[in-house]
């Protein structure tokens, strides 16, 4: 424990090489407490997107947090939490390290307008003097492999914080450490489903021609994440409406379908949505929930049916769409 001046034992201060002393932005709301230690007088509370600068960093390996001292309002918030990753900030300019002048892990490719990461970039970080930011999923954040809706959850985080620094946005799903992979002759994944949002945002000439000129940073960052995994990770609660709604309006403005690709879908819902029906999607996935909704791996097969009738009645619904990882769900007559 700490007093009130924020003075600790020297066991408990470290400088941390990935969260130097600059400029940040906050991905998550967070609290500005007194001193270092995080059960300190909270003095303020900062909401996702503000801006703030570091002053100092501590590791406090009691408490599994990175600190970081700020310059207004003064005092400390936490930046990284060291027991699962999860980080309230995103640094908004290099870190005061020399850069490699070859950077292993990146190649150039004849996909992805011409750029393809695979290696974790850990020292090239946000830069807002740039044009496009380059979302690469890559290296040490995805050993854990994520599905589609975390990885999709990133990206619209990622859209949102690129367009609040007048940055537009390349999503790349090409390593190969990633659980679903891209069709033959397309190895970034994001490619054969939707438009890159850079060049719906910029246009595609605008695009190329700031890729030639290198006004571009990429980063690895799974910080921005929309909607903080809520609907996601149990323990985070669920999609608020109003989250919700911000969320369609966000892909209806920056996420297009490939042409190919929205007319395979047509197609299939032609064949397994007609008849004319009001339908309900439902989607319950189990067996490889365990870590993120627990609560999913104890729904019987007679809760998932209650629920799905119910939710039909409420909405004047006549016909329900069920995909499932679960044999016996798919199986059970009753709904």
């Amino acid at each position: 424990m700490e007093n009130m001046a924020g003075t600790l034992p020297a066991s408990a201060v470290a400088i941390v090489d990935d969260d130097a002393p600059g400029l940040y932005c906050l991905t998550n709301g967070a609290l500005v407490t007194a001193a270092a230690a995080t059960a300190s007088p909270e003095v303020a509370r900062l909401g996702q997107g503000s801006t703030v600068r570091v002053l100092e960093v501590r590791r406090l390996a009691d408490a599994q947090r990175v600190r970081g001292r700020i310059e207004n309002p003064p005092g400390w918030i936490s930046l990284l939490d060291l027991s699962d990753g999860f980080r309230w900030v995103e640094r908004l300019e290099p870190l005061p390290v020399r850069v490699p002048a070859a950077v292993p892990g990146v190649v150039a490719g004849s996909q992805g307008h011409g750029l393809r990461c695979q290696g974790l970039l850990r020292s090239l970080r946000i830069h807002i003097g740039f044009a496009v930011a380059i979302l690469a999923f890559a290296g040490e954040l995805c050993e854990h492999p994520h599905g589609l809706f975390s990885m999709f959850s990133m990206a619209m985080g990622q859209v949102e914080l690129r367009r609040r620094y007048g940055q537009a946005l390349l999503v790349d799903w090409s390593w190969e450490g990633l659980l679903y992979r891209g069709p033959a002759g397309e190895p970034n994944l994001w490619n054969a489903f939707f438009r890159q949002p850079a060049e719906l945002q910029m246009g595609r000439a605008e695009l190329l021609g700031a890729l030639r000129q290198k006004q571009y940073h990429q980063t690895t960052s799974s910080d921005a994440v929309y909607g903080g995994f809520s609907g996601v990770v149990q323990d985070y609660g669920a999609i608020s409406p109003a989250k919700a709604a911000h969320g369609r309006e966000l892909c209806r403005r920056s996420f297009v379908l490939q042409g190919a690709f929205e007319a395979r879908i047509q197609a299939v819902a032609s064949v397994l949505l007609g008849g004319g029906h009001r339908w309900l999607a439902v989607h319950v996935r189990q067996t490889d929930k365990g870590c993120e909704a627990s609560a999913n791996l104890e729904l019987s097969e007679e809760n998932v049916a209650t629920r799905v009738v119910a939710q039909c009645g409420a909405w004047g619904l006549d016909a329900v769409f069920l995909c499932s990882d679960s044999a016996a769900l798919k199986a059970n007559k009753s709904l």
